[in-house]
């Protein structure tokens, strides 16, 4: 893969096996997580809990007994859901969103497993042809995902020590802590005004994204890898 192929890419998978190994893991649960929380807004509903335990893993918050735990829960749930769903007509609208959650659930399990290198993609890729009625996150907004938090592997931005005021890297914590993510175009304005001047960074982000947590933008302020 060439960086114009990589930049234009609308295929999640193509760019999956090109990054399969080159990143640590909490890059992919990060990922892994942001594509629970898109299957879940797609059914109109808030991604459930396991997904933060997921995230906390990933950034060294939650234990391996919590994501143990969160991927247990999320077990039971789908169970649960495999139970009523033998009780409804296929086609009725409950039972089409019961699926949607059902593979939000499976994602997130998924998301919680020991070794998580891409997993959650390659299921979510599988069950999309086997998932019927249910609707699927488009593969460009996957391929989004992928360079908001991998950002551009061809031309990584390494952060220069002037950049990282104390206002930029707070900024940037407040950003990733809440998820505020629309005020990712005054994080650029905090890194110009400390010099910065790199043009891909400052584009994203001012760029309409998406942003997630993992965004290769505001781990460089955080110095997160």
């Amino acid at each position: 893969m060439t960086e114009a192929e990589w930049l234009a890419c609308t295929d999640p998978m193509v760019m999956l096996r090109f990054m399969w190994r080159k990143t640590g893991d909490r890059k992919w649960r990060l990922f892994g997580s942001a594509c629970v929380r898109l299957i879940w807004s797609l059914a109109c509903e808030e991604a459930p809990s396991a997904v933060t335990a997921v995230e906390g893993f990933a950034d060294g918050s939650a234990t391996k007994a919590a994501l143990k735990k969160a991927r247990a829960s999320m077990r039971q749930e789908r169970h649960c859901l495999d139970e009523f769903a033998d009780c409804l007509d296929e086609k009725a609208e409950v039972a089409v969103r019961m699926r949607q959650k059902w593979l939000g659930y499976w994602l997130a399990e998924v998301a919680a497993s020991e070794k998580s290198h891409g997993m959650v993609l390659s299921e979510l890729m599988r069950l999309g042809s086997d998932v019927q009625d249910v609707t699927m996150p488009e593969s460009d907004a996957l391929a989004g995902l992928f360079r908001d938090i991998f950002g551009n592997p061809f031309r990584p931005v390494t952060a220069a020590p002037r950049w990282l005021t104390p206002t930029a890297v707070a900024l940037a914590r407040s950003i990733y802590e809440s998820r505020t993510f629309d005020r990712m175009p005054i994080l650029a304005d905090a890194l110009e005004d400390a010099w910065c001047d790199d043009a891909d960074l400052l584009a994203h982000c001012r760029g309409d994204g998406p942003h997630v947590r993992g965004c290769w933008a505001v781990d460089l302020v955080l110095g997160k890898e």
